[in-house]
C-alpha cells in the first residue's frame, strides 16, 4: 500500500510539473506562429489557395498523417494533432476521419481539419544603462538588446540611437558609431538575441535621453518600432559661486557689504572642499570677515563639506578709498566622489568719486556779434561727506580784455562752491570763436589726484538760411497801386470820354484791375501762390492797361482832337463847366432852328448860319452828345470809336 501511495504521489507531481511546463511553453508557441490565415476542413486531394500560395493535401488514414504540399515551394508530413512549419506558414492538423465512399472506384475518402498560420518575425527591443546619473568625466555602460521571438528571420534590421550633446560615446561593440548616432545593421534569426554595447562619458551638465528607432522586414512587410527610453543626467561641476553687493553705486570711503555664496547643485553627492580662497584687491580695505575663515593679508580661505543642494554664504565688509575698478577673484578646489574639481569666479566692483566739477552759465542768450553777456563759471563739491585738498584752478582765454588766471586753494569743503569767473564779456564777430578753458586739480584724503576741465566755446549761433523765392512788401504794393491809379486819373483827365456811361465803365474796369492787384498782394503776403503766378497776373494787368492806352491814342489820332480841358478842381468843376456849355449850346441851337424855320433863301447870312451850325455841332461832339439825326453807337468800344 505504501509503495502504491508513493507511486501515485510521484505520478501526481510529474503531472503537475507537465501542466506547468505546458502553460509556460504555450504563450511562446502562440507568439511564434503569428497570424491565422486559414481555418477549415479539407478532403483528400483537395487544392486550396491561402495568402497567394497553393496548398494540396493528401490524407493517409492508416498512418493517421497528412502530407501538406505548398506548390512550387515545400512539402511536409504532419501527424494528426501536430503542427509543422513550411516556408513562412505553420500548418496544424487535427481530427482525421472518414468522409464518404467513392462509388466509382470504391475507395474511401477521408477528411481533416486544418489551421494555417502565416509566420511573422517579431522583435523585442530593450535599452539598458549601468548608471542613469553621472558626473562630468564619469563613464557608464549602455546596451541595446534585439531579440527575435518569432519562428522566421527578421531581415534588414536597422537600429539607430541619437547621441545626446551632454555625453561622449567612447567604445562600441556589436554596432558602430557614426556622426552623432550609434548604428546597428543585420539580420536577426528566429529566437536569436543581438546586442549593441557602448560606453558613455559625462561631457557637460545637462539631462539626456537614450532611445533606439528600429526598422525591419517581418516576412510580409516593413515594420517600424521604438525601444524604451532611458532618461539620465550629467551633473555639472556642482559648485556654483555667486556675488551680491548691498549697493548699486559705491562712493570713495564708503563702506559696503560683499556677499559670496557657494552652493552644491548636485542632488546626490557631497562636495568636499579642500581649499576655498577669496582674493581681495590691495586698495580695498577688509573691515569685517566671517569667523570661520582665515586671513592672510588680502587672502581669505575656508575648507569644509557641502551636502547635496546645500549652500554657504561669506559676508565681507569692505571699503574703497580710491576711485577705480576692482576685481575680486574666488577660487575653489574640491572633490566629488573620486573626481577632483576646481572652480573660479570673478566679480568687478566699481568705486566712483562724487568729486567736484566745473560748471558755467551765460546769464544772457548769445545772439549777435559784439554783444555784452555775463559769464559765470564756478567749481562745486557735490559730496556731503568728503573734503578735497590742494585745489589749483587756472584758465586761459582769447577773449579781448580778459587775462589768463591761476589761483590755489587749500581745500574745497563738502557742498562748497568756488567762484572762478563772474563778469561781462564781449561776444566775437561773426564766424569767429572765443574760448575760455578752465582746468582744476585737487586731491582726496588718500592722496588720489583728480583733474576737472571745462572748455567753454563762445560763438555767434548761425541762423539757418531760408530760401525765399520772392517777397513783396505790402506797403510797396499799395504805393505802386496808388501811382497806377493817379496815372489813370491823369489820363482820364486828358481824354474827355463821350458820356458818363463810358466813364462808369472805365471806372469799373479800374476797379476790377485794382481788385486783381489787391488779390495779388494778399496772395503774396500769405505766400500761398508761386512767384510765377504773381508775375503772370501783374503782366496781364499791365498788358490790359497798355492796350487800353493804345486804343485811346488811336481813337484820338483818328478824330480831330478838341482842345484839352484840364480839370483843376476835380470832377465837380468839370461837371459845372459842362453844364454851362450844354445850356449855351441849347440856346444857340434853338435860335438856329428858328431861323431855319423861316425858310429864307440862301444869303451871306444863311452861309454864316451854316458855318455857325457846324461850329456848334463840333462843340456838341466834343462834349460827347451826338446830333439828333445821328444814331448813337452802343457798347463800350463803340462809344470810344464813334465819330466825332
Amino acid at each position: 500500500m505504501k509503495k502504491k501511495k508513493v507511486k501515485m504521489k510521484k505520478r501526481g507531481i510529474f503531472s503537475a510539473f507537465s501542466i506547468i511546463l505546458l502553460l509556460i511553453l504555450m504563450p511562446g508557441v502562440y507568439s511564434i506562429y503569428g497570424e491565422n490565415v486559414y481555418s477549415g476542413t479539407v478532403e483528400d486531394k483537395d487544392l486550396i489557395e491561402v495568402s497567394g500560395k497553393a496548398f494540396k493535401f493528401r490524407i493517409d488514414s492508416v498512418s493517421n498523417k497528412v502530407i501538406a504540399d505548398i506548390i512550387d515551394d515545400v512539402a511536409v508530413i504532419i501527424s494528426g494533432g501536430e503542427c509543422k512549419i513550411a516556408g513562412n506558414f505553420n500548418i496544424c492538423i487535427s481530427n482525421i476521419s472518414f468522409s464518404y465512399r467513392n462509388l466509382e472506384d470504391y475507395t474511401d475518402v477521408y477528411k481533416t481539419f486544418v489551421n494555417i498560420y502565416q509566420i511573422k518575425a517579431k522583435l523585442d527591443i530593450t535599452n539598458t544603462i549601468g548608471k542613469n546619473n553621472i558626473l562630468i568625466d564619469e563613464e557608464t555602460t549602455a546596451e541595446l538588446i534585439i531579440e527575435n521571438t518569432a519562428g522566421i528571420t527578421a531581415e534588414d534590421v536597422v537600429a539607430s540611437i541619437k547621441i545626446p550633446s551632454s555625453v561622449l560615446v567612447t567604445d562600441t561593440e556589436g554596432c558602430k558609431k557614426t556622426s552623432g548616432s550609434i548604428i546597428f545593421r543585420g539580420d536577426v534569426h528566429s529566437a536569436q538575441i543581438r546586442k549593441c554595447t557602448y560606453k558613455i562619458r559625462g561631457l557637460a551638465g545637462n539631462d539626456f535621453d537614450l532611445t533606439a528607432d528600429v526598422s525591419y522586414f517581418d516576412g510580409i512587410e516593413k515594420i517600424n518600432a521604438t525601444s524604451n527610453i532611458i532618461s539620465g543626467k550629467v551633473y555639472n561641476y556642482s559648485l556654483e559661486i555667486s556675488y551680491k553687493l548691498n549697493k548699486s553705486k559705491l562712493d570713495i570711503y564708503e563702506k559696503f557689504d560683499l556677499i559670496i555664496d557657494i552652493e552644491n547643485i548636485n542632488d546626490q553627492y557631497d562636495l568636499r572642499i579642500t581649499n576655498f580662497k577669496i582674493k581681495i584687491p590691495e586698495k580695498l580695505l577688509i573691515i569685517k570677515k566671517p569667523k570661520e575663515v582665515t586671513q592672510n593679508n588680502q587672502m581669505i580661505s575656508w575648507g569644509g563639506t557641502l551636502a547635496p543642494n546645500a549652500n554657504k554664504e561669506f559676508l565681507l565688509e569692505l571699503q574703497g578709498n580710491r576711485a577705480a575698478s576692482y576685481t575680486v577673484v574666488t577660487e575653489a578646489s574640491y572633490k566629488i566622489t573620486t573626481f577632483s574639481r576646481s572652480a573660479k569666479k570673478e566679480s568687478d566692483i566699481e568705486i566712483y568719486c562724487d568729486c567736484p566739477s566745473i560748471q558755467h552759465v551765460f546769464l544772457q542768450q548769445i545772439t549777435v556779434p559784439d554783444q555784452r553777456v555775463r559769464l559765470n563759471a564756478y567749481m562745486k563739491n557735490p559730496s556731503s561727506d568728503n573734503d578735497f585738498l590742494n585745489v589749483k584752478i587756472d584758465y586761459h582765454t582769447n577773449i579781448p580784455g580778459v587775462q589768463d588766471y591761476s589761483k590755489a586753494y587749500g581745500q574745497i569743503r563738502s557742498l562748497e562752491t568756488i567762484t572762478i569767473f563772474d563778469s561781462s564779456i564781449i561776444t566775437p564777430p561773426l564766424d569767429e570763436i572765443y574760448y575760455f578753458n578752465i582746468t582744476a586739480t585737487y586731491e582726496s584724503a588718500s592722496n588720489q589726484i583728480f583733474i576737472a576741465r571745462d572748455n567753454i566755446i563762445i560763438e555767434i549761433p548761425k541762423v539757418e538760411e531760408t530760401k525765399v523765392e520772392e517777397v513783396i512788401d505790402e506797403e510797396t504794393l499799395i504805393g505802386e497801386e496808388q501811382e497806377i491809379e493817379e496815372e489813370k486819373q491823369e489820363e482820364s483827365e486828358e481824354v474827355l470820354l463821350g458820356t458818363e456811361e463810358t466813364r462808369e465803365i472805365v471806372d469799373e474796369s479800374e476797379k476790377r484791375e485794382t481788385s486783381e492787384e489787391e488779390i495779388l498782394v494778399t496772395t503774396l503776403e500769405d505766400e500761398k501762390e508761386s512767384p510765377i503766378k504773381a508775375f503772370t497776373i501783374i503782366a496781364y494787368i499791365a498788358a490790359s492797361i497798355f492796350i487800353l492806352i493804345i486804343l485811346v491814342i488811336f481813337k484820338r489820332k483818328k478824330s480831330k482832337k478838341p482842345e484839352k480841358v484840364k480839370n483843376a478842381t476835380g470832377n465837380e468843376l468839370r461837371s459845372n463847366i459842362r453844364g454851362e456849355k450844354m445850356q449855351m449850346i441849347k440856346e444857340s441851337l434853338s435860335g438856329i432852328f428858328r431861323k431855319k424855320d423861316n425858310k429864307s433863301t440862301k444869303t451871306d447870312y444863311g452861309l454864316s448860319e451854316d458855318i455857325e451850325y457846324r461850329e456848334l455841332e463840333k462843340q456838341i461832339r466834343g462834349i460827347g452828345i451826338p446830333p439828333e439825326n445821328e444814331k448813337q453807337t452802343k457798347g463800350f468800344f463803340g462809344k470810344i470809336f464813334r465819330k466825332k
